[in-house]
């Protein structure tokens, strides 16, 4: 299983790729990310874990909405960036599903 920009640039150098399901169109309702924390943890940080929740969901609506500034959190939280066109893929499946 690969992401769909991956397969993208991967596409021209496989002989007869055949894409067989995506996601999005196979798998209806999936769970792109999860969060967990261990139960005795949430006991005693119930706020500290709504907050974070909270904080995560703004974040995603924030990002999905403006390319530069899912590309600077990108180039200052993520270790190994994606390519500049990888970054314009991913930010274009963003646009086209609903992840958040």
């Amino acid at each position: 299983m690969i992401h769909e920009a991956q397969y993208d640039q991967l596409e021209a150098q496989v002989d007869r790729p055949e894409r067989i399901a995506t996601l999005d169109e196979n798998a209806p309702g999936f769970i792109k990310a999860a969060q967990a924390a261990d139960a005795d943890w949430l006991e005693e940080n119930r706020d500290l874990a709504a907050s974070y929740c909270a904080t995560t969901l703004r974040a995603m609506k924030a990002l999905k909405g403006d390319f530069s500034l899912f590309e600077a959190a990108v180039n200052e939280y993520v270790e190994t960036a994606p390519t500049p066109q990888g970054l314009q893929d991913l930010f274009a499946l963003i646009q086209k599903y609903p992840f958040s």
